[in-house]
């Protein structure tokens, strides 16, 4: 039930414009211009992969991909333009690429599927990694004519790549530098309890063809939460805020998220997601393990030849790899990306925010000074190396 709530709440502050482009309306109101590219899967699947349109001055070999977190969209790194680092990426000369997985409400085609069935949402997290991600960076190598691409990744966009490299590590040469902000392989020291003990129950109670769907939940709440979340109304905006450190880290010594970007968080909220999907990370939490997904001991053997799912070897992840870690995050513990940092071989900088927590690193305050630009400085200088 908590879980249901953690999805509820967080989905609840979107609008629900599903028909409209709003990576491409955020862009446009910054004073650029978006492109829309529609990149294949291996699998069939079609996706949305947003582009902010290069100016005179942008470096067409200073290419970078950015993947958004679970229920999430591109718009994820577009909540303001003082707060966004697609934007402060793109000012400081990059081609920047967004990507959108599949079943978000960009990348909800397919060749032979519609949406509505119930093979379409028949993934895990190991298909986005070897053929989402994958195709995102062919297709922006192809299209670039480069060889190599930086990838920045939130959450689940920076746990999806370790899938990919561990998987295809031939897809090592194609990354300068991967940059994780709250990477989720490894989750057994998950700090909030109630989910951990009946969030999957919550997950099959609403699920309906491997879906879960909150979009009928959102528009009902949203008429009584987020026309309130709003700085003109402080006693509604400091409640949102308090459920937000509630849910996503208890940040209350020192307040980080930007104010004027908490209402915009619209913008990158997708209310459709795989069960499965869903499942795969709870199944992190369970196990303690890095794994492909757990079918049950019969379709396991079937699907991998053993009773087990099979552990990826992040060993074979050797690019230069960035962590960032909250402290105050309740989504991803600190301990469980210690761990990573220690299996990880080629780890260059590990640097702990103590006053962020789960989404500080794309609304916080203070994130441009404290994340962006050590992120912007590391890229930078593996360009000048290359030049």
């Amino acid at each position: 039930m908590k879980l249901f709530i953690i999805f509820s709440i967080l989905l609840i502050i979107t609008q629900l414009k599903s028909e409209e482009d709003l990576t491409i309306k955020q862009i446009n109101s910054f004073g650029f211009k978006g492109e829309i590219h529609k990149v294949e899967t291996a699998d069939n699947y079609l996706l949305t992969l947003h582009r902010i349109k290069p100016r005179k001055f942008t470096n067409s070999s200073q290419v970078v991909l950015l993947v958004h977190g679970i229920c999430c969209t591109s718009s994820e790194f577009l909540s303001s333009k003082r707060t966004s680092l697609a934007i402060f990426l793109f000012e400081n000369g990059f081609d920047v690429f967004l990507g959108n997985v599949r079943g978000n409400k960009y990348s909800k085609s397919h060749k032979n599927l519609n949406h509505e069935n119930k093979e379409f949402w028949n993934f895990s997290l190991h298909e986005l990694g070897i053929f989402d991600l994958a195709a995102f960076i062919d297709f922006i190598l192809k299209f670039t004519k480069n060889k190599k691409l930086f990838y920045i990744g939130h959450s689940q966009g920076a746990t999806i790549p370790l899938i990919l490299l561990s998987s295809k590590p031939e897809y090592n040469e194609k990354i300068y530098q991967l940059h994780l902000s709250a990477p989720a392989p490894f989750m057994s020291h998950f700090p909030n309890v109630l989910i951990k003990k009946y969030g999957k129950q919550a997950v099959k109670t609403f699920t309906k063809n491997n879906l879960i769907n909150l979009t009928p939940i959102i528009e009902v709440l949203h008429q009584n939460l987020y026309k309130h979340c709003s700085l003109n109304q402080p006693l509604y905006f400091i409640t949102c805020m308090i459920v937000e450190f509630l849910i996503l880290g208890d940040n209350f010594t020192k307040l980080e998220a930007d104010h004027e970007t908490f209402d915009k968080l619209l913008t990158f909220l997708s209310p459709n997601v795989s069960s499965t999907q869903v499942l795969h990370f709870f199944q992190f939490i369970e196990s303690g393990k890095f794994r492909q997904f757990d079918y049950g001991r019969k379709k396991n053997l079937e699907k991998y030849g053993m009773i087990e799912p099979p552990e990826y070897d992040l060993k074979k992840v050797v690019t230069p790899t960035y962590i960032y870690c909250a402290e105050r995050d309740r989504v991803v513990a600190r301990k469980d990306i210690e761990h990573l940092r220690e299996i990880l071989p080629n780890v260059i900088t590990y640097k702990l925010l103590k006053n962020y927590n789960h989404i500080d690193f794309d609304i916080g305050i203070n994130a441009r000074k404290d994340v962006h630009k050590d992120i912007l400085k590391a890229m930078k200088m593996n360009s000048k190396r290359q030049s």
